[in-house]
């Protein structure tokens, strides 16, 4: 169970990293139109990725990851 526990506490994060750095690069090069990209990907994320990745861990560590998911957001800590 222990092996298990790692991955599980990392999802959220690293989910949120990915998002946040391509945001900070989209704002470094004061172009209004690259603000895109960090919009669709918050999309793929929030509303492909994401939900496809908790599905595959629900089956992988079952219970485990239910009792994880009921404690943590799905890409923002504390929000969403």
């Amino acid at each position: 169970a222990a092996q298990a526990s790692q991955p599980l506490n990392m999802c959220a994060p690293k989910k949120l990293t990915r998002f946040l750095w391509v945001t900070a690069y989209a704002i470094i090069t004061g172009n209004i139109w690259a603000l895109s990209i960090p919009l669709m990907l918050f999309c793929f994320f929030a509303f492909y990725n994401a939900p496809m990745l908790d599905n595959y861990l629900k089956e992988k560590y079952g219970k485990e990851f239910e009792n994880y998911e009921a404690k943590t957001k799905m890409l923002i800590p504390f929000i969403y």
